[in-house]
Parts: C-alpha cells; sequence; structure tokens
C-alpha cells in the first residue's frame, strides 16, 4: 500500500533546490549541528560525543565515529567508543565547537540459537500485538544505553585556513584495574583539507 500512495503521490518535475543560507543550524532534539561556511558543509552529531560528517561542494570528504579503544583483560577483550548516545558537555564559540564526557563499552551482545528461538515464539505470540514494546526492548538491550568506561575524551573542531582541524584528547579517568592494560594514549591531531581525504 505504501508503494502504491509513494506512486500516487510522485511528481516528476520537481523545483530546484533553494540555497542554504551559511552559518549555523541547531537542530535541538536531535542533538545536530550543521556548520555552513564557504564551499563546506559540516555535520556534527553532539549526542553521540562529535562524530561528523564534512562535504564540500557537495561531494563527501570525511566522515569519521570517533575513539575506540581495546581494553585487554584477562579473560577478555573490551571495546571502549566514544559513539554512544549521551548528555555530553559542549563548547561553542563562532570558530570551534568542542565536546567532551565520557566513552562507553560498546554492546557486545550476539544473537544464539536459543535467543533466536525465543524472540520468534515471543513474536508469534504476544510480539505480534505490541511490535512497538518489542522493538523497543531489543534497542534497549543491544542498541542504546551506556555503561561509562574509565575513559574521558574532550574533542574540538575547528576551522583554521580554510580547513576542518580535529583534535582529540584522552585521559585515563580512574584507576584501572591492575589486571588490565591499554596502550599508552596521546592528543591526535588531524586535518580535513576538504580535497577528498583526511590527514592524520
Amino acid at each position: 500500500q505504501n508503494y502504491l500512495l509513494a506512486w500516487r503521490d510522485f511528481v516528476p518535475d520537481r523545483p530546484p533546490p533553494k540555497p542554504r543560507p551559511p552559518g549555523r543550524t541547531w537542530f535541538k532534539e536531535a542533538k545536530l549541528l550543521v556548520d555552513r561556511r564557504a564551499d563546506f558543509t559540516l555535520y556534527v552529531a553532539l549526542n553521540k560525543g562529535g562524530v561528523f560528517k564534512l562535504f564540500r561542494d557537495g561531494k563527501f570528504v570525511a566522515s569519521d565515529t570517533h575513539l575506540s579503544l581495546l581494553v585487554r583483560g584477562r579473560s577478555q577483550v573490551r571495546n571502549a567508543v566514544g559513539h554512544l548516545i549521551d548528555s555530553y558537555e559542549i563548547a561553542l564559540t563562532d570558530e570551534a565547537i568542542g565536546v567532551s564526557g565520557s566513552l562507553g563499552w560498546a554492546k557486545e551482545e550476539q544473537m544464539t540459537t536459543l535467543k533466536l528461538i525465543i524472540l520468534r515464539v515471543a513474536m508469534l505470540s504476544f510480539g505480534r500485538f505490541f511490535p512497538n514494546l518489542v522493538r523497543r526492548l531489543l534497542q534497549r538491550l543491544l542498541i542504546t544505553g551506556k555503561t561509562a568506561a574509565p575513559f574521558t575524551f574532550r574533542r574540538t573542531l575547528g576551522w583554521k585556513g580554510g580547513s576542518l582541524q580535529v583534535r582529540d584528547e584522552l585521559a585515563l579517568r580512574d584507576a584501572i584495574d591492575s589486571e588490565r592494560t591499554a596502550a599508552p594514549l596521546r592528543p591526535a591531531d588531524r586535518q580535513c583539507a576538504g580535497k577528498g581525504e583526511a590527514q592524520a
């Protein structure tokens, strides 16, 4: 039915898109910041720690999904990431965007044969009557939610000399158990020059 409605409402002759004004646009509910200047367009998800996509003249230049650390323990290796949804500290100036907060442990729940059977039985019984409830429960279990890892970060995206410069700083927040080890950490600087590549 949706395909038929889309076919019925399709308009072959579309008006040309209006030019987008330069400057910043803040989408409060989505926590998404769009920064347009010169021929650059920067999209920054501030609720995901500052993950971003950069375009120039409508062409893709660079994309970043934030920091990712592998922390090795005696029996397992855990992944601490910076792109999980959370309430981060945000600092905005005319030329820079700052985001800081803590990394979170990545979800590692995997589907097994038993879990798949239980899910199928649940969907065939009450799940077909409450599909949105099942979807929210699965999202909370597998996707959303954040367990803080003992690492803090500060990401700064700034404009300088006609290019976007990204600086990531990483620090150990609390003492980690002696059974865990992590690689030495240091600030990292990158520059997106808008030539189709990101320079590190």
